[in-house]
């Protein structure tokens, strides 16, 4: 910038020496080449001008930026402290619901999409049973897992009414002298089925009366799992199916369940299944984001054939249809199938070993990328 100014003083300060005789002609080309030079070095100051004010704009932006970055580095530090203080808030409250069943073989493992999971696990001990549940709520994210600690707080507090209720049913019934022709309507009323039931259309309601738009639906397994009789008796509100593996036959069933998602009817009636297992089966539950994990990928020439099969065109219509398949990349799940083939291949290991080579192959299936969407997945094997 120095020597553009030094150049264009040196300019400004030519000076025409006339000696005589000198041509007029060759004086006035001599002046007008003076006066183009001065309006170009008019021209060449404003130029200098112009770019000293935008060097000197850039230097405030920059400066504003910085300010702004740093006081938003702060704002962000700020959030993100809370948000690791509100995870550490939900583990400990969901830490506490999960214990061992006696006589099975467990593993939960989960992935979060974000700092807070929307997805819900939980083992607890009531009585001589275990109260076993995941729940998937709508999105992720801070509202999903606002949603999913009221659900829990919820859920626990029933478990509790459960446990209390069927303690003093049980310390009625064992009373001879009351019992009388009330007793069999009180085993019902206090039996796992209705109070099941009567849980999870509760849950319901006090979703659908919490929520707003669509932000509490909610799909979930709720169960009591009894050790003694190993039978999951359960409720599925519109959640993935179960999976069952059986032991002798390497049979993986798909078990679905015939209710809504909750938050969407308040008068919608659940209705209780059960499953009976047998020593070496194995139960298997688990978010839709293990199996809707996806990647994207170029159509087979299989799939382009096939496709092509069922296009109506000319011959040029049709080349063009192939071209675009053969650009076309599409979405492929990790689906239902992968992972009832890897339970079946797996079904003799211990619970852990099973949901490692599942959560493997999930990753290993989008070259390892983080997924999406919170993955939950929980193996209960029957131990002999």
């Amino acid at each position: 910038m120095a020597g553009l100014k030094k150049a264009l003083e040196a300019i400004k300060n030519i000076k025409i020496k006339a000696r005589l005789p000198v041509r007029r002609k060759k004086f006035n080309e001599v002046f007008n080449k003076k006066a183009e030079l001065e309006e170009r070095v008019l021209q060449l100051e404003d130029i200098v001008g112009g770019m000293q004010r935008i060097r000197e704009e850039r230097e405030q932006t920059l400066a504003k930026l910085k300010k702004d970055l740093a006081s938003n580095t702060k704002v962000n530090e700020e959030l993100r402290r809370e948000l690791l203080s509100a995870r550490e808030m939900e583990e400990s409250i969901l830490a506490k619901g999960f214990t061992k069943i006696e006589g099975v073989d467990s593993h939960v493992w989960f992935s979060r999409a974000n700092l807070l999971r929307g997805d819900l696990s939980t083992v607890s001990k009531t009585g001589n049973n275990y109260v076993v549940g995941i729940a998937d709520v709508m999105g992720k994210g801070i509202a999903a897992a606002l949603v999913k600690c009221r659900l829990s707080g919820f859920l626990h507090g029933g478990k509790e009414a459960y446990e209390g209720l069927s303690r003093d049913a049980t310390d009625l019934l064992m009373d001879k002298t009351k019992i009388g022709r009330g007793t069999g309507k009180l085993k019902y009323l206090l039996s796992p089925k209705h109070l099941l039931e009567g849980i999870v259309q509760s849950a319901n309601r006090h979703l659908h009366r919490r929520g707003r738009k669509r932000t509490n639906l909610t799909t979930m397994i709720h169960g009591v799992f009894n050790p003694k009789k190993k039978t999951f008796y359960y409720v599925n509100a519109g959640h993935d199916p179960l999976l069952v593996v059986r032991a002798k036959t390497g049979r993986v069933q798909e078990i679905s369940g015939p209710n809504i998602a909750l938050g969407v009817n308040p008068e919608f009636e659940y209705k209780l299944s059960r499953v009976r297992f047998k020593p070496g089966d194995i139960l298997v539950m688990y978010s839709d984001g293990l199996t809707e994990h996806s990647r994207r990928r170029r159509l087979t020439v299989e799939e382009i054939k096939e496709r092509l099969a069922r296009f109506e065109g000319s011959d040029e219509e049709t080349e063009a249809e192939r071209k675009r398949l053969q650009n076309r990349l599409v979405r492929e799940h990790f689906g239902i199938e992968r992972v009832k083939a890897i339970l079946r291949d797996s079904r003799k290991l211990p619970a852990k070993k099973i949901s490692e080579r599942i959560r493997d192959a999930m990753m290993a299936h989008n070259d390892y990328k983080k997924p999406q969407d919170d993955v939950t997945l929980m193996i209960l094997k029957i131990l002999p």
